[in-house]
């Protein structure tokens, strides 16, 4: 099922620059009802923005994090939820593929997939028969009303001690609590997830020490290079993009209130309000 042609890295910044009007015309829909908007769901599944992550032989592409962070910037510029909520699916795929290659054959079945998630292990497992079982909850899932899948932490007793490990689960097994009300990002949809006597199969979870030394457990993506990087510095690099995005979003939109002229609101006086020095001077001429 491996993808083909791969689009190289100015046809992933074109794709994005062209979900501009979409994204930007469902934004304030998201922010009205705290998810994003199935028809940005749906034009960003359509350009293939979910398999940038994903590994080939499933269909995905395998993305550079130069070629995330040209697209992050372009969803960002379109709406700060949508960049916010890709990136976090991005960095969620990635590390399922740092699971065992039996787990990503299930995950990954669709390539399209989103996982949310966090890395916070305020959830506890407990050993259990060809398992753990995993209690407890997870703040800011972003994402999580659209997504199938969960990457959960926990922490997991064990003779030496305490250890937090990383799992995933599906959505289908978790309760979603609707607790996400905020002044900005709303369509970001970064709800608490619960989890009551979740259980978690042997090769579901492994530990994050391991993660962090990069002891993955997959063997198929191991000579990949999209795999062959600190689990840090992926999700790190992920990130950064969005921010220069919406920073470029806010720009333009300030731009372009300042080129319409003087805004109509009355003053107390009843006349309009004059524009101030700055605006002036950053009018376009």
């Amino acid at each position: 099922m491996e993808t083909e042609v791969r689009p190289d890295r100015a046809e992933w910044q074109a794709r994005a620059a062209a979900l501009l009007p979409v994204l930007r015309a469902h934004a304030e829909w998201g922010e009205r009802n705290g998810r994003l908007a199935d028809e940005s769901v749906r034009a960003l599944t359509d350009a293939g923005i979910f398999r940038m992550r994903v590994p080939a032989r499933y269909g995905g592409f395998e993305c550079d994090t130069s070629t995330l962070v040209d697209v992050s910037i372009e969803l960002g510029r379109a709406d700060g939820s949508t960049a916010f909520d890709v990136v976090a699916w991005w960095i969620m795929s990635w590390n399922v593929g740092l699971l065992p290659d039996e787990v990503q054959d299930e995950v990954f079945a669709d390539p399209d997939v989103r996982i949310c998630g966090t890395f916070a292990p305020t959830a506890t497992a407990e050993p259990a028969d060809g398992g753990i079982v995993v209690n407890g909850s997870w703040a800011f899932n972003s994402g999580a009303a659209h997504s199938r899948w969960k990457l959960l932490s926990a922490i997991l007793p064990t003779p030496e001690g305490p250890l937090p490990v990383m799992a995933v689960a599906p959505m289908s097994a978790m309760r979603t609590v609707e607790d996400w009300d905020v002044a900005g990002l709303k369509g970001t949809g970064s709800v608490t997830v619960t989890a009551r006597d979740v259980f978690v199969p042997a090769g579901w979870y492994i530990p994050i020490p391991s993660l962090l030394q990069q002891q993955y457990a997959s063997r198929l993506n191991a000579a990949s290079p999209m795999f062959r990087v600190p689990m840090v510095a992926a999700v790190s690099a992920a990130t950064c993009g969005k921010l220069v995005g919406m920073a470029r979003g806010a720009a333009e939109e300030f731009q372009e209130l300042i080129a319409a002229g003087p805004s109509p609101t009355p003053t107390t006086s009843g006349r309009p309000t004059p524009p101030s020095p700055i605006c002036r001077r950053a009018r376009p001429r």
